[in-house]
C-alpha cells in the first residue's frame, strides 16, 4: 500500500489559498518533497503576493463551472484549503447556473462547518475529488505539551476549563472555535468576525485590565471535519492576546495548527506568556491538585 507521500508525489494538488502564513507554508512544503500542484486564487480573499512567480488560476466564489473546469483541466486529484477567507453575501457571490444547480442558496443558509462540509460532499462525491488536511502535507498540529518557559497557574486551569466548555458548545453549534475567559467570567466568544476581531473585541473590557490576566482558548468543534478550517494560530494571534491583556493561550491537543511553531514560541516567551496544547481529561487532572 502507498503512503501519503508517494502518493501525493504522483498527484496533482489545489491549494484553495486563503490569507495569512498557512498557504505560504503549505507551498514551500509542496515544493521541498516535490508534490505537483497549482494555486486556486479567490478573487477579493488571495493575497496576490503569494501568487508570484506561482502557477495559479484565479476565481470567484460563485463561478462554479470555471472552478471545476480549471481542475480537471489541470488533472487534479487532490484538494487542500489553506488560509482565512470572508465569507460572503449571496449577492457578492454572483452565481453561476453550475453553482445555482448545487443550491448554493440553501448552502449559503448554514454555518462555516455545514457550509463546508456540504462543499467536500460535492467536490469529493460529485466531482471525484479528494479533499485532504493541510496535515498531509506538513504537520503542524499542536502537541499535547507545555510549549513555554512560563506555565499555566491553577486559577488559568480554572479559566482554561470554562474555556474548553464554552467554546465546545459554541461549536457545537456552529458558531465559532474560541473564546476568551478571565477570572472564571465569559469575556468573549468568537463568532463570524474570527479570533482577531474577537481579541480586539475583547480589549475594551474594564475587566481584563484588572487582576489576573485572561485567557484564549482554541478548540476543534465536535463535530468539524479536520481536513478543513481546523482552529490556527501564528506569531500575529500572540501578539494581539498580549495587547490585548491575556495571559497565556491554550489550545486543544491534535486538534489545532500553529503556524511557524518557533516564532510563536519565542514571541510567547518573549511576552512572558504561556502557551500549552492540552485536553479535557489534563484538564480535570490538574483541576484536581486544586
Amino acid at each position: 500500500m502507498c503512503n501519503t507521500d508517494e502518493i501525493l508525489k504522483n498527484s496533482v494538488i489545489a491549494i484553495f489559498a486563503g490569507r495569512g502564513n498557512l498557504p505560504v507554508q503549505i507551498i514551500a512544503e509542496c515544493k521541498a518533497k516535490n508534490y505537483p500542484y497549482i494555486i486556486i486564487a479567490f478573487k477579493g480573499q488571495t493575497p496576490k503576493e503569494i501568487l508570484k512567480n506561482e502557477k495559479h488560476q484565479w476565481v470567484r466564489f460563485g463561478s462554479v463551472a470555471k472552478l471545476f473546469k480549471i481542475l480537471h483541466a489541470h488533472k487534479v486529484t487532490h484538494i487542500l484549503m489553506a488560509g482565512a477567507m470572508t465569507r460572503p453575501s449571496f449577492l457578492e457571490i454572483r452565481p453561476d447556473m453550475k453553482a445555482l444547480s448545487l443550491g448554493v442558496k440553501t448552502l449559503l443558509l448554514k454555518g462555516d462547518d455545514g457550509l463546508l462540509q456540504a462543499c467536500i460532499k460535492i467536490l469529493e462525491e460529485q466531482e471525484g475529488f479528494k479533499v485532504i488536511s493541510p496535515s498531509d502535507v506538513v504537520d503542524l498540529t499542536t502537541k499535547n505539551k507545555l510549549y513555554t518557559t512560563v506555565a499555566p497557574t491553577l486559577e488559568n486551569w480554572k479559566d482554561i476549563n470554562i474555556g474548553f466548555k464554552v467554546a465546545n458548545t459554541m461549536g457545537s453549534l456552529d458558531i465559532g472555535q474560541g473564546c476568551i475567559i478571565q477570572q472564571e467570567i465569559v469575556l468573549s466568544v468568537e463568532a463570524l468576525e474570527g479570533t482577531k476581531n474577537m481579541i480586539e473585541r475583547t480589549k475594551t473590557l474594564k475587566l481584563m485590565k484588572k487582576g489576573m490576566g485572561g485567557v484564549l482558548v482554541k478548540i476543534l468543534k465536535p463535530q468539524q471535519d479536520t481536513r478543513v478550517d481546523m482552529p490556527t494560530i501564528g506569531e500575529n494571534t500572540i501578539n494581539q492576546a498580549h495587547k490585548a491583556g491575556c495571559q497565556g493561550i491554550a489550545l486543544q491537543a491534535h486538534k489545532t495548527l500553529l503556524i511557524d511553531e518557533q516564532s510563536i514560541i519565542k514571541t510567547a516567551n518573549k511576552h512572558k506568556m504561556f502557551l500549552i496544547g492540552t485536553t479535557t481529561e489534563d484538564i480535570q487532572n490538574h483541576l484536581k491538585e486544586i
